[in-house]
């Protein structure tokens, strides 16, 4: 069983990814695979 706490807390999760996922593809529309190969170099 679900209670409302769990639901409330799931959308509230749901939102959250949305706005996360809508910004990293904004970055990636402007700033495009390049933001992604400096990371590589510094990680390696």
């Amino acid at each position: 069983m679900i209670n409302h706490k769990d639901t409330k807390d799931t959308k509230r999760s749901d939102e959250l990814s949305k706005h996360i996922i809508g910004a990293a593809i904004e970055v990636h529309r402007n700033l495009g695979p390049v933001l992604k190969e400096g990371i590589c170099r510094i990680v390696n």
